[in-house]
């Protein structure tokens, strides 16, 4: 009896999980995010298609550093504490495009491309 009980309980709960999973509806009319974040809700899908420069803005510490090098965003969050130049350096260039004053310091070179790759999380759009 006891066993029966409990399998129509953890029925029950698998079933109420599942119906609340189902009923959750993603918002993309949202004023505070609007056209910020690049995001598509397509059905069940979520489209990312690029991230503003106010969305980079938002990430200007070492808390959280993004930037964007060359029309692309980058998540440099864990590399503020391993760049060979010093924190101070990478911070001059977190919540905004970067693109001069990375250029200017490095150049161009497939060195940093490789080092980028990692913390590559989408395009400027």
């Amino acid at each position: 009896m006891k066993k029966t009980f409990l399998f129509f309980v953890c029925i029950l709960c698998i079933l109420f999980v599942s119906w609340c999973s189902s009923q959750r509806s993603y918002s993309t009319t949202n004023s505070s995010d609007k056209n910020l974040s690049g995001v598509v809700v397509s059905g069940s899908q979520i489209i990312l298609t690029g991230y503003s420069l106010e969305i980079v803005a938002l990430h200007s510490g070492s808390s959280s550093c993004w930037s964007v090098i060359d029309g692309k965003v980058y998540n440099f969050t864990d590399w503020v504490g391993k760049h060979p130049g010093g924190e101070r350096a990478i911070l001059k260039i977190c919540g905004k495009d970067g693109s001069m004053m990375f250029h200017e310091k490095h150049g161009a070179g497939k060195r940093m491309e490789d080092i980028f790759a990692q913390y590559l999380i989408g395009e400027l759009k």
